[in-house]
């Protein structure tokens, strides 16, 4: 048993397990990553940081079908985030579908654009 498995605060418990599959990851352990976010995600199913990171790792690993799921799924629940959004795009242009990038990012963001929060650079 690790010291992450003893933490009962969700909270902490989700941030120490992101933490070791950042770690995990870091070292190209690719099947631990996924399993410390796994974990991290049963602290925390809701945590959208949780979730992008968990769609980040298959395309940090070249795997460009595998990271279009959880972002669409992420973009759809999340319109008013455009970082998800951008996300969403930048995978899908991973995976080679550079037109569907285009049309979903501009459907998005004309659909959104009112709902998008402005901030100043």
């Amino acid at each position: 048993m690790t010291e992450a498995d003893r933490i009962t605060d969700k909270l902490v418990a989700a941030g120490a397990w992101r933490l070791l599959s950042d770690l995990n990851a870091n070292m190209q352990r690719r099947d631990e990553a996924f399993a410390g976010l796994k974990i991290a995600l049963q602290h925390q199913p809701d945590s959208r940081p949780l979730r992008r990171r968990r769609a980040l790792l298959p395309e940090q690993n070249g795997e460009s079908q595998e990271s279009l799921a959880e972002p669409e799924v992420l973009a759809r629940e999340a319109a008013d985030s455009p970082g998800l959004l951008v996300h969403h795009g930048r995978a899908l242009r991973h995976a080679r579908e550079t037109e569907r990038a285009e049309t979903t990012l501009q459907q998005r963001y004309n659909a959104g654009r009112a709902t998008f929060r402005r901030t100043s650079c």
